[in-house]
């Protein structure tokens, strides 16, 4: 629910961009929508509408952060060509758009206009931090639920409706800026966008986003490590399916089957 109206002469350029991290790793920034002259009240139909969507937690902590802007001084036409391409991931992960080719993206560079973000006005910007934990202990679970994130001081008494839209105490519609944010357990990401996402980390690594005070070239060690043992388990099986292996193919179908990192993972 966008209900201010920041610009005096014209309506919002609103853009709505999250931000989700797990433990101290670095965040992701995905953008969900962007969209010129938006009259005040509620928004809906993003182009993306999933923060995040994992199959496995290997992490406690995860905070969400809700990010609604109006972004001044922006082209119209560049507002609506990153529109048109919403459905590439490197709109939908601006960090990845500076490797992307994205034809007609004038202007600004979309990763330096979402990452500064906050240069602009907020309309909401809060952050949700929900934790794997036993319950009846003082914190946020992480649990299936509705979580509203208001501009400021929640309301008395809030409730929500079946139509997402918050009332107050007495019934009436709450007539100001806020986020309602979904924790399901249905996994909603295609293939394609999990292995974006790890790019978007990866490349958040790379640039320090993390908090830790570790190198950012430590992240690459692994994720090259997990690569190159896949690219070798292919490899494997490749030099079986041959009927004739020569000489050199058996040293090294041989050698490989030596390796101790994908011992674990060959069939006998």
């Amino acid at each position: 629910m966008a209900k201010e109206k920041l610009d005096l002469l014209s309506d919002n350029d609103l853009m709505v961009a999250t931000k989700t991290q797990f433990g101290n790793e670095p965040p992701v920034q995905r953008l969900h929508y962007f969209a010129h002259n938006v009259e005040p009240g509620w928004e809906g139909e993003f182009f993306h509408r999933t923060m995040l969507s994992v199959r496995d937690l290997t992490d406690s902590l995860l905070s969400l952060r809700v990010q609604v802007y109006d972004i001044d001084g922006i082209d119209p036409k560049y507002i609506k060509t990153v529109g048109e391409l919403a459905p590439k991931a490197a709109v939908m992960f601006p960090i990845i758009s500076p490797y992307a080719a994205l034809a007609g993206l004038a202007g600004p560079p979309l990763a330096a206009l979402v990452n500064n973000i906050d240069n602009h006005e907020p309309i909401v910007d809060e952050r949700v931090n929900l934790e794997m934990a036993e319950s009846g202990t003082a914190r946020n679970l992480l649990q299936p639920g509705y979580f509203v994130c208001f501009d400021g001081q929640s309301p008395a008494n809030p409730h929500l409706r079946s139509d997402l839209r918050v009332t107050d105490g007495n019934g009436d519609v709450v007539d100001r800026n806020y986020a309602v944010l979904e924790v399901s357990r249905n996994h909603q990401q295609r293939r394609e966008f999990e292995i974006n996402y790890k790019i978007a980390k990866l490349l958040g690594e790379l640039g320090g986003k993390g908090q830790t005070t570790r190198d950012p070239i430590h992240y690459l060690g692994p994720t090259l490590e997990g690569y190159d043992a896949f690219r070798k388990l292919q490899r494997v099986q490749e030099l079986e399916a041959k009927d004739d292996l020569t000489d050199a193919e058996a040293n090294l179908l041989t050698e490989l089957k030596e390796i101790e990192s994908i011992k674990p993972f060959l069939t006998d």
